[in-house]
């Protein structure tokens, strides 16, 4: 199981320190030789986050000061 912040590729900072927000292709490089069993998108709508539909819906994403845009909650297994 794994959640990661998701969206634009990019790296960012804020004032904890760096962090990293994945987009799909970059987390299917990272997960080579994995499959997603399951995949839940959540996307930060008035100050919550609120399940979406697909990739597409969360691919603009960024980190906002202290927390990220979107997330992905993945069940990954072995291929």
């Amino acid at each position: 199981l794994l959640t990661a912040p998701v969206g634009r590729d990019l790296y960012t900072t804020h004032p904890g320190g760096g962090q990293r927000v994945f987009s799909a292709d970059a987390l299917a490089r990272l997960f080579d030789g994995w499959r997603w069993a399951e995949t839940a998108l959540y996307r930060l709508i008035n100050r919550r986050y609120r399940p979406v539909i697909g990739w597409g819906d969360v691919a603009d994403a960024g980190y906002l000061d202290y927390r990220a845009e979107a997330v992905a909650c993945l069940e990954l297994r072995p291929c």
